[in-house]
């Protein structure tokens, strides 16, 4: 496991220790703000959260949700997904990286960030983790009795922030996929994401 160092609260535009990068590397073009840049990258999710939603409310034949436990459901999903979801980034890098996760709540985000050189396929897999809890969360979500309303509340608003969240990751794997040949490096600095072969 690399070596994760938690940063707590602070600042989003925090400069982080760069690795040196060869002469050879290129910039990935990604937008400019990449959380606005991926909102397109959350409609595939959503529509199957709501037609999870939907299509167990049909069979049930009720409202599935209790709305006086959506802020247990969102607290929770601040408190520990967000952290759980940059730690599955984290967890991702080999041993001998440094990744600095943290929170910055005066915009209700959280990150992790790591400069350690990876293959294409590992920087798949490491964007992709985070959607795993919100993939188990819709599971449970799908598989609970229709009369646990309070469970399915938490588990579905859960599943939403799981599999929504990571549109920013989605939009990376999305652009790696179409713009890095198959056995590149990608290397993360503080001015974007860089590959070479």
């Amino acid at each position: 496991m690399p070596k994760i160092q938690w940063e707590g609260n602070g600042d989003w535009e925090k400069s982080f220790p760069e690795l040196p990068l060869p002469k050879n590397a290129k910039l990935l073009q990604r937008p400019a703000d990449p959380v606005r840049g991926s909102t397109p990258y959350m409609i595939l999710p959503g529509i199957l959260c709501f037609a999870a939603v939907f299509v167990k409310a049909r069979l049930a034949g009720t409202f599935l949700f209790d709305p006086w436990y959506a802020p247990l459901a969102f607290l929770v999903g601040f408190l520990v997904a967000m952290p759980l979801h940059e730690w599955l980034h984290g967890i991702c890098y080999p041993r001998e990286a440094v990744v600095y996760i943290g929170l910055c709540l005066k915009r209700l985000r959280a990150y992790a960030v790591c400069f350690y050189p990876i293959s294409k396929r590992r920087f798949i897999l490491m964007s992709l983790a985070p959607a795993v809890p919100g993939i188990l969360a819709l599971a449970v979500f799908l598989l609970c009795p229709a009369g646990q309303k309070p469970l399915m509340s938490v588990y579905i608003v859960s599943a939403f922030m799981g599999l929504l969240s990571p549109a920013p990751d989605y939009m990376d794997v999305f652009l790696v996929a179409k713009s890095v040949p198959k056995g590149a490096t990608i290397q993360a600095s503080n001015q974007g994401l860089f590959w070479y072969p």
